[in-house]
């Protein structure tokens, strides 16, 4: 009788256990972000070559001067590659950088390639952003955007780059 109890609580738990996700869930999301005063950073996977050859990129968000920057470490060299930046008081058509109350994230979109969210919370927008390695004999990163949408009523979308 005691091992009948004993084997309903063990499958009740491993019950529990599968209905509770942990079977489930899928893997594991790497990203990082961290926010000191004007400044965030943020890591996302970047496009990098062929499926595998997965790399991450950082993009550190100036909120004081209005300013988007994305970088990656060379493969080859182990150092940072020339910084790209976007002009994100333009972007969002404010009069001046101290206008902008800017929040941003990642996420990912497929394997290997990720999206960088930036919110502007004054004027009710969120911009989509993605990085890529430059190709050619110029060592650096690609940003692109891919839409700027508005999050509030009132706000006027814009078309991509």
């Amino acid at each position: 009788m005691r091992w009948q109890i004993a084997a309903a609580l063990v499958l009740g738990m491993a019950l529990g256990w599968c209905l509770g996700g942990e079977w489930f869930r899928g893997g594991n999301v790497r990203a990082g972000n961290d926010r000191w005063q004007e400044f965030a950073l943020a890591t996302g996977a970047i496009l990098a070559g062929p499926v595998g050859h997965d790399q991450d990129g950082v993009w550190l968000l100036d909120s004081k001067n209005g300013k988007l920057l994305a970088s990656a470490v060379s493969r080859t060299t182990g150092r940072i590659l020339p910084w790209a930046e976007v002009d994100l008081s333009r972007e969002f058509g404010l009069a001046s950088p101290a206008q902008g109350q800017f929040l941003m994230t990642t996420g990912q979109v497929g394997r290997g390639a990720s999206v960088l969210f930036v919110a502007e919370v004054a004027s009710g927008r969120l911009a989509v952003y993605s990085m890529s390695l430059a190709e050619g004999q110029n060592p650096g990163v690609v940003v692109r955007r891919h839409d700027l949408v508005a999050f509030r009523p009132g706000s006027v979308r814009s078309s991509p780059n």
